[in-house]
């Protein structure tokens, strides 16, 4: 492959794994953006979510990127954590702005089925915030980082001007992307459609594939006309620039308004969605509540069978 030379390389790390000599190998080897898990600025949350670094371990890690040269740092945020107030989430925001990052993304907590943490909220060992207090951290936030110059431009994603993460926008407008390595993914567009594969996750069984010139691949889903469609229209909406109309018409051969005229007119008379120079843009309420908005669409999808 040939690589731009001003290519995005992003490499993601825990701040306690994020010691100096490796930084600086990873700027030598071409890296430009690093990623670093944050969550939480409270020493109190980390320990009740199981991670092992604090604050101190994220803001030295940001210091050791600048100084080996890697200016564009992005710190992944959550709310909804155990016991966690919207004074919290700002104040976890404010140690990623001292830290001179210029990329947040911020994320609900979601449990997963199996995990320590699941099990202990099911238990009522961890006590949860509600979804109003939840709304209210993200909405603080959201005031928050508009005031300090970041914009938003997904539904859970903020950067300076000039530092929107690239990969994923190529993720957010359904575009193909290529995955190399154990457990990577992919997707892309060949003549019988879109096509998305995973590759074997175990790094042995990957090396030895490898080695015998065997397909890496462990699973691989066609994707129909419709569905990419649908995963066009849900995945736009939840950038602030929403839809290019010109270029759904452009790679499917029909317009969104046809398609989804029933969905458009109804999220367009609930002030969720609105049309602006040849785009369909999320309002502020339909970015808010953008799985209300990919419902519309879904139901939609799944009440026709013109596309199937």
């Amino acid at each position: 492959f040939d690589i731009e030379m001003d290519a995005e390389i992003t490499v993601e790390t825990n701040p306690e794994t994020a010691d100096g000599a490796k930084l600086e190998e990873f700027a030598r080897a071409g890296v430009n953006r690093l990623s670093l898990g944050l969550q939480s600025a409270n020493g109190r949350i980390l320990f009740s979510i199981g991670r092992r670094h604090d604050a101190g371990d994220f803001l030295r890690a940001a210091a050791l990127a600048q100084q080996a040269g890697i200016k564009n740092i992005s710190a992944d945020v959550m709310y909804g954590l155990p016991a966690q107030s919207a004074e919290d989430h700002l104040e976890t925001l404010e140690t990623a702005l001292d830290a001179g990052v210029t990329h947040i993304s911020t994320y609900a907590l979601t449990l997963a089925e199996g995990t320590p943490l699941s099990a202990a909220a099911a238990e009522g060992a961890v006590k949860l915030p509600d979804e109003e207090a939840q709304y209210a951290m993200y909405r603080a936030g959201d005031e928050f980082l508009e005031a300090r110059g970041f914009q938003r431009y997904e539904v859970s994603n903020y950067a300076k001007p000039g530092f929107a993460c690239r990969h994923n926008l190529v993720y957010w407008r359904n575009r193909p992307y290529v995955g190399l390595g154990a457990a990577a993914h992919s997707c892309v567009e060949t003549k019988d459609g879109v096509q998305r594969s995973e590759n074997v996750s175990g790094l042995d069984e990957y090396i030895a594939r490898a080695s015998e010139g065997a397909s890496p691949e462990a699973a691989c889903t066609r994707i129909g006309r419709g569905e990419s469609m649908f995963e066009t229209m849900m995945l736009g909406l939840r950038m602030t620039d929403g839809v290019d109309l010109s270029a759904f018409l452009e790679r499917y051969g029909t317009d969104a308004e046809t398609v989804y005229a029933k969905p458009i007119e109804r999220l367009t008379a609930s002030n969720m969605i609105r049309f602006e120079k040849g785009r369909l843009i999320p309002t502020r309420k339909g970015l808010d509540f953008h799985n209300r908005l990919a419902l519309e669409f879904l139901e939609n999808e799944l009440d026709k069978d013109v596309l199937r």
